[in-house]
């Protein structure tokens, strides 16, 4: 397979959540990569908001990939923001170490 060409393609009701087709899409882009396990645990899945529920994060890591994504959840994101004891400032941003929320399994 050539570099920069469409792995998987599916077309679905503009409707449809992108929680609906991930697990289509993973295990259609391992098929058409025959991705054994082993090369599955050199693959990072970088998601955004829309797919990066908790249940799609524990799937992706239970199948040994690696994930970098954006959580679904905006509460979640406040709620952290919240228990912030010490922001550092890094030229105009600010920066916080927060405790993990949620056990992924790993």
């Amino acid at each position: 397979m050539k570099y920069r060409e469409t792995i998987w393609s599916e077309l679905y009701p503009g409707n449809q959540h992108t929680i609906a087709c991930f697990h289509p899409a993973v295990l259609a882009t391992e098929n058409a990569l025959e991705l054994a396990a082993a090369q599955r645990q050199r693959t990072v899945w970088r998601m955004d908001g829309g797919a990066g529920s908790d249940d799609q994060f524990r799937w992706l890591l239970a199948r040994n990939y690696h994930v970098i994504a954006k959580g679904l959840s905006n509460f979640r994101a406040n709620a952290l923001a919240n228990s912030v004891r010490r922001w550092d400032t890094y030229d105009d941003c600010q920066l916080a170490e927060v405790p993990p929320p949620v056990d992924y399994g790993r």
